[in-house]
């Protein structure tokens, strides 16, 4: 790949958008926008520049993390915080379109990253009361979450989130850790 042809261009120019994902194809890009009256999740169409929002405010929720299209670019994953224990997390896929949302799991505190065939998604929480961080794994559709590994002593407050390799054999997971306690 060269860098030779890169172009670069503002989102928006009000300073309110945060997380941002790009869609497989490469022809639209999903953010969130902060501390607005039209806070919430846009989608924007990248050749025309034209915005649409697929998620409008929602009162009982605050800051976005980690938007993730889907595989087929049909979906946008996204974990939300609650505004009334902020230190819990929720995950929620949305259509690109817009739509209702679907809650997905309670607790992720990080993106989602596919498995190579698109059917299976892993993600990370932690529980700083306990300073252990779980890496899980779940259907595309968010059934059948269960925890694939507990790593000891982790911060749970630096989870950049997992990393599927392509061939599906390695889930990579960057942790900071408290101690020297790991345990796989």
């Amino acid at each position: 790949m060269s860098f030779e042809n890169l172009q670069i261009s503002k989102l928006t120019d009000d300073g309110k958008a945060a997380q941002v994902a790009i869609s497989p194809d490469g022809r639209y890009l999903a953010y969130a926008v902060r501390g607005a009256p039209e806070s919430g999740l846009r989608l924007r169409h990248v050749d025309t520049r034209s915005d649409v929002p697929i998620l409008l405010p929602d009162s009982d929720r605050q800051s976005f993390l980690g938007l993730t299209f889907s595989p087929d670019g049909n979906f946008i994953y996204y974990v939300q915080s609650s505004k009334k224990i902020a230190i819990y997390n929720y995950l929620f896929k949305v259509p690109v379109l817009g739509g209702a949302p679907l809650l997905l799991g309670k607790l992720a505190d990080t993106a989602v990253t596919f498995s190579p065939d698109g059917q299976r998604f892993a993600y990370t929480q932690g529980s700083g009361d306990r300073n252990i961080i779980e890496v899980h794994i779940a259907n595309a559709d968010g059934t059948a979450d269960r925890s694939l590994a507990t790593i000891l002593d982790g911060a749970s407050d630096f989870q950049p989130g997992p990393a599927w390799s392509p061939d599906g054999k390695t889930i990579a997971v960057p942790v900071l850790l408290r101690g020297e306690k790991v345990r796989l």
